[in-house]
């Protein structure tokens, strides 16, 4: 969506006609790929009501929330909190995190990674390997299909592959998608992250351990259950549509022409960060 595309597009061509690498779309290096650009601004508070105390969590340094839908506003107006264990529903290991509770409208919290991580057992689950389910976007398509209007992701590092500053990276940038066809409004309202001190402040003021939770969200027969809390937020969204582009090309083969390896790999990144001595370029 920036000029930079051109010149990527352009350095990446040359290098293939380089090597020998052909056109591989009908005579084109180029495939349209069509996409929306999302731009977030949250508001710098996240409202969590419980029975006795009220917290104010704040943006960037205790969550993160962004959203698919292509809308001007979005809003979460005492939306009721669930606590939804991994945020899972996995017939195969006769799994699911959702059973038995009606979450439209609400606010789910999960846990990221899966309940096998940490148990070295590799039957359960994969164990320390994640599996799709333990990934955040697994997570935030399960949490729509079961009608939550927001999801909550509590964040630790271990278990998440990686600190709170990638997560704060990622989404405090424009997103990029795929243009859909519904605007995304099969999607949750609010998608985001909240940091584990900021989880553990939610249960704390519920009457619940985060450490129990944990566990207890590990066990088969776990069960979703309502905390007694509620979560008000607001941002305003703005997007637009424009067509990026894979760059495609192809080394036919020989004893075996009809078969086909395919590589891939980006070409995209985060562009502009965080200064790291004086230069907040990603070179």
């Amino acid at each position: 969506f920036t000029s930079g595309e051109d010149s990527a597009l352009a350095f990446i061509i040359r290098e293939y006609q380089k090597i020998g690498l052909e056109p591989a779309n009908n005579g084109s290096y180029l495939q349209e790929v069509p996409m929306v650009e999302v731009t977030e601004t949250p508001d710098d508070l996240m409202i969590i009501t419980t029975k006795n105390n009220q917290i104010k969590l704040n943006y960037k340094t205790d969550f993160v929330a962004f959203s698919k839908q292509l809308v001007d506003e979005i809003t979460l107006e005492n939306s009721e909190i669930v606590f939804a264990g991994f945020g899972i529903v996995a017939p195969e290991y006769n799994w699911n995190d959702y059973e038995g509770i009606d979450v439209k409208g609400k606010t789910v919290i999960v846990f990221v990674n899966d309940p096998g991580f940490g148990t070295f057992d590799s039957t359960f689950f994969r164990g320390n390997s994640m599996t799709y389910y333990g990934r955040w976007t697994y997570k935030y398509e399960e949490a729509a299909r079961q009608g939550a209007k927001g999801i909550l992701i509590i964040h630790e590092t271990e278990p998440a592959g990686y600190p709170w500053s990638v997560t704060l990276n990622r989404a405090t940038i424009p997103k990029l998608y795929l243009q859909p066809d519904d605007n995304y409004m099969s999607m949750c309202a609010v998608e985001g992250w909240i940091t584990k001190e900021a989880a553990e402040k939610i249960f704390m003021a519920s009457s619940y351990s985060f450490d129990e939770l944990k566990e207890n969200a590990k066990q088969k027969g776990f069960k979703p259950f309502k905390i007694n809390a509620s979560v008000n937020f607001s941002m305003k969204s703005s997007h637009r549509f424009a067509k990026s582009h894979n760059v495609i090309g192809i080394l036919p083969g020989t004893d075996r022409a009809d078969e086909i390896i395919v590589y891939s790999s980006h070409w995209d990144h985060l562009g502009i960060g965080d200064a790291h001595n004086g230069d907040s370029i990603y070179n």
